[in-house]
């Protein structure tokens, strides 16, 4: 049986993983398992490494995600995140502030300043990098694996 190394969520179509797993079906991938990330369906200590790459603004609940990830990881495994903060949330007030359209404006400002839910673009959180890294830690992550 062949070890199962990396396993890619949240992949899209392009997916890099020995497993590569997203909610929805983009075509005919090798390994492509649709699921959802907050349950993922492994058993524990099952990949080397976890990787997520601009989905974690996505998901319903981060730290779920981030259990998930722990409890199928190998005894030290790696969580490689790429998360981006909010220059596109910032750019969009910055856009409509400088086009005059004031209730937009005023509307991403709340949103930036967590008055708000987030929908743009399907993004649910707007996480500051501290906040990521409370929320890792208290998963169980160690500074080194992510």
């Amino acid at each position: 049986m062949t070890p199962m190394n990396v396993l890619d969520v949240g992949c899209g179509d392009r997916p890099t993983g020995d497993v590569n797993l997203d909610l929805f079906f983009y075509g005919k991938w090798n390994n492509f398992i649709i699921g959802e990330a907050h349950h993922l369906s492994f058993k524990n200590e099952a990949f080397h490494k976890v990787y997520a790459k601009n989905c974690l603004e996505h998901f319903e609940d981060p730290f779920k995600f981030f259990k998930e990830a722990k409890r199928i990881l190998r005894k030290n495994g790696v969580l490689e995140c790429v998360y981006h903060t909010d220059t596109r949330l910032t750019k969009k007030t910055l856009h409509n502030l400088l086009n005059l359209h004031w209730s937009s404006a005023l509307k991403w400002k709340r949103k930036l300043e967590g008055q708000d839910n987030i929908s743009f673009g399907g993004h649910k959180w707007q996480i500051s990098k501290k906040g990521i890294v409370e929320l890792l830690k208290k998963a169980g992550f160690r500074q080194n694996q992510f």
